[in-house]
């Protein structure tokens, strides 16, 4: 029951579960991914359902925009915003960033694998190594990363995975084929490349179907490679002055969703502090070539 400015009183009925929408179809959208040796940029422009709670999921009134920007070689820090007036958010992931996924809003593990031609074996911030070979034949390689305890203690914002598992496919020179991943809670996320397309000499998945299942509800994706074009060099067009919320300081630890308040650092967007960003990645990949050297 609700009750209206003039003190009168009008009744709001509730529809059965069985009366809402469970289920869209049709939504679309477009994803660019841009790449060179020290950046990688994800550009999502989507559909997203929303939820009514007279009619169930709707269909949005507009689309949603993101963007995800991946800075060094290996996506030591993940910048994220969702339009050129929004929040932007900084973060630091250190060495094997692109293996990991955006933190504060929303991308899949397999975005950048089956999109954007990062390795699978670098999913989750994890080696090559970590992956053990459990199936090979003259069609495929099968790997799985089945982490123990100790290992997703030192790995803490897996705290919730189970194990993934990656099929490579032999007859398109070891492009991913297939990705699992499991959590503890029963959610997945699959990805199936159906067919590929040679790119600069190399294949590419082409077209690719992602599901995904948790608490709010089942997603299926098909995505469909409509162009490419060489790579070009990458101009990072946040607006000066932009908000930004700078959660550098506290490391992995906001993959985890440990957010300390009193560690974020709230400032505007800038060049001084995109040359500070970049400053912290060559630090950093320095110190990780020294520990290199010494083993």
């Amino acid at each position: 029951m609700s009750r209206t400015e003039d003190g009168a009183t009008s009744e709001l009925t509730i529809p059965e579960a069985s009366e809402l929408n469970t289920e869209l179809v049709g939504l679309q959208g477009t994803y660019r991914i841009e790449r060179t040796p020290d950046i990688t940029r994800i550009y999502m422009c989507e559909e997203r359902g929303g939820f009514s709670l007279t009619e169930g999921l709707v269909k949005p009134e507009k689309l949603f925009e993101q963007s995800v920007i991946y800075l060094g070689k290996t996506g030591e820090v993940v910048i994220s915003y969702l339009g050129a007036d929004s929040l932007v958010y900084v973060a630091f992931a250190g060495e094997g960033g692109l293996g990991l996924p955006e933190p504060f809003l929303f991308t899949r593990y397999g975005t950048l694998v089956f999109l954007g031609g990062v390795s699978p074996l670098r999913l989750f911030g994890a080696a090559p190594e970590d992956w053990r070979l459990v199936e090979v034949n003259k069609n495929s390689w099968v790997f799985e990363f089945h982490p123990d305890k100790e290992k997703r203690k030192e790995m803490a914002e897996l705290e919730s995975f189970v194990r993934a598992r990656v099929r490579l496919n032999r007859a398109y020179d070891d492009a991913p084929q297939q990705l699992e991943i499991f959590r503890e809670d029963g959610d997945y996320e699959v990805w199936i490349a159906e067919d590929y397309k040679t790119v600069n000499g190399c294949w590419m998945p082409s077209r690719v179907v992602m599901e995904s299942s948790s608490s709010r509800g089942r997603v299926q994706v098909v995505f469909e490679l409509v162009a490419t074009t060489p790579s070009a060099p990458i101009r990072i067009d946040i607006p000066e002055g932009a908000p930004v919320h700078d959660w550098r300081l506290l490391g992995r630890a906001v993959w985890r969703g440990v957010l300390d308040e009193s560690r974020k650092i709230e400032t505007q967007w800038s060049a001084e502090l995109l040359r500070d960003i970049w400053r912290q990645i060559q630090r950093e990949s320095g110190s990780a070539s020294q520990r290199e050297e010494q083993k």
